[in-house]
Order: C-alpha cells, then sequence, then structure tokens
C-alpha cells in the first residue's frame, strides 16, 4: 500500500470533516511527511516505513518536519512487514508506532485528542531557536540575491580558498579539502552541483541529509541541536528554482543550516562567512 493508497483509505474512512493530503508539500521542507492529516484541531503526520526506505533519509525526514510542523503535531510511524526500520527512529521520532495493517487504529488515532510528544516545552524552544537560525540565513541570502548580479564559477572560488593564501583569521586556520568543499572558520563553504537539467531536489539533497542527520540528536520527539549553530555556505552560479515555488530551494537550504549564495570572490566569502556566524551569534546568543 502506497502513500496514496493509505490517504485514501483514511480519506474514505474519517470523511469530510477531515482533510488528508498525500505528500503534502511543506513550504521549507525538502522531504516531509508521507501523508498529513488534520481535522477537529488535530494534526497527524504519517510516516511509511518500507524495505527500501533508507535509515538516513528517515532520520532527516522526522528531524525537518519535527522542526517545522506545529508542536501539538502527532507523529505516527507505518511499518510495512518486510521493512527494518532503525529501532532507535521509531522510539525517539514517533508517538505511535502501527503496522501498515492497522489503518482502523490510525483512523481511530486521527480522530483523538490525546497528547501527543511528552516533551512538548522543549520543543517549543527548540523549534524558537531553529527559526531564528533559519529565518536569519534567509535574510542574508535574500538580501545577497538581490545585491550580487555576476556569479563566478563555484569551483573556481573553492579552489582559491583552498589555494594557499594565508586565512585572515588565524585562530581558524583554513583547512585543505576537496575541490567540492572546504573548511573555513568553523564552518564548510561547499559547492552545489552545476547542473542543467535533473531535479532541484536531486542536488540539494546531500545537503539537506548532512546538516539534517549530524547536526540533531533525536531524544523522546525533540531534535535537540547536537552542534553550535554555524551557517555553511552553499555556492551557486545559476540560482536554483522550483517551478511552482520559485524560492523553495532557497527557504530548503537555509532550514536545513546551509546560507545559499552566488560565488564571488574567496575575499567575498571569507567576510561572509565572518558575517554571517557574527549574526547568528548575535541574535541566537545575544553576543557578537
Amino acid at each position: 500500500m502506497n502513500r496514496a493508497d493509505v490517504a485514501r483509505a483514511l480519506s474514505r474512512e474519517l470523511g469530510s470533516a477531515y482533510t488528508v493530503v498525500a505528500s503534502p508539500d511543506h513550504p521549507e521542507l525538502l522531504f516531509g511527511p508521507d501523508v498529513l492529516v488534520g481535522g477537529a484541531g488535530i494534526l497527524t503526520s504519517v510516516f511509511r516505513f518500507t524495505a527500501s526506505m533508507a535509515k538516513r533519509m528517515s532520520l532527516a525526514r522526522v528531524v525537518a518536519a519535527r522542526l517545522a510542523l506545529p508542536h501539538s503535531t502527532r507523529f505516527v510511524a507505518l511499518v510495512d512487514p518486510t521493512a527494518s526500520p532503525s529501532e532507535f527512529l521509531l522510539v525517539h521520532g514517533f508517538d505511535e508506532i502501527l503496522s501498515i495493517n492497522e489503518l482502523p487504529a490510525l483512523c481511530r488515532l486521527c480522530r483523538t485528542s490525546r497528547l501527543a510528544t511528552p516533551r512538548v516545552d522543549d520543543l517549543r524552544a527548540v523549534q524558537r531557536l531553529h527559526a531564528t537560525f533559519y529565518s536569519t540565513l534567509l535574510q542574508i541570502g535574500t538580501r545577497r540575491r538581490g545585491l550580487l548580479q555576476v556569479a563566478s564559477d563555484p569551483r573556481e572560488v573553492l579552489n582559491e580558498l583552498e589555494g594557499g593564501r594565508p586565512a585572515r583569521n588565524h585562530r581558524h586556520p583554513r583547512q585543505r579539502s576537496n575541490s567540492h568543499r572546504v573548511a573555513l572558520s568553523d564552518t564548510v563553504v561547499a559547492a552545489l552541483p552545476d547542473e542543467k537539467t535533473g531535479a532541484i531536489a536531486r542536488r540539494l539533497r546531500p545537503f539537506w541529509l548532512e546538516t539534517l542527520t549530524a547536526d540533531y540528536n533525536l531524544d523522546r520527539g525533540v531534535p535537540y541541536q547536537a552542534t553550535q549553530m554555524q551557517p555553511r555556505i552553499l555556492l551557486v552560479r545559476d540560482w536554483p528554482t522550483n517551478r511552482w515555488d520559485p524560492e523553495k530551494p532557497t527557504r530548503v537550504a537555509a532550514f536545513s543550516g546551509w546560507l545559499m549564495t552566488s560565488a564571488t570572490t574567496a575575499e567575498d566569502v571569507e567576510e561572509l562567512v565572518g558575517q554571517s556566524q557574527a549574526l547568528v551569534m548575535r541574535r541566537i546568543h545575544g553576543t557578537a
């Protein structure tokens, strides 16, 4: 039973008082829940687990959804008998775990107003902190997109960054890396693959997976920050857009901790790293 089948079955059983959406398109999420059910002031987020679902992808999707959806959202895992999901993710990512054959039980859950995540206050605090981080990166990226007209080849900028010029911040010397990314001042500068064809979601996916699985620790429904919030820089030559929502790639990147910007010069990128780090620290911690 695929996500569309699950949505149809739920819609048929729950009736017109509930809205059931398969593959919901959330404005900040690259990949979201399989099904969202809303009605009577209750929101239920359903994730299917199949034999083909990669565990890292499952973790990233749940962490992102926990950050993006209202804190009162109930998270339900719907597990296929052939699947072998992470036991840790089931325990710490979900409020309820059901078999794919338990759709009547899922319908009952969608109707009940029982409290979902037990650590609601912690989840709200994490969401507020992340929202500040996200909005800061989005603001910087949007402003730079409006100011900068000519973009360089991101690979050339990365090569220049790792090519031996002395770093401006001597306390955090530059580390040599490969041609796809450079470690700089406690963060990372990387290049979005410059492909004329192919979905933007596929190009953003490795960056999205990297941050959402490395920067957060799930604990009883709450994605606690595992590392210090540092803006990663994602260089682009041609600004990526989405056909139906042109600004979505920029939002998706910022939501997952990547500040998307046109590739310019090594000096400009170095300045951007320092300025963005200082602004994030000031807004999150009240320090420069």
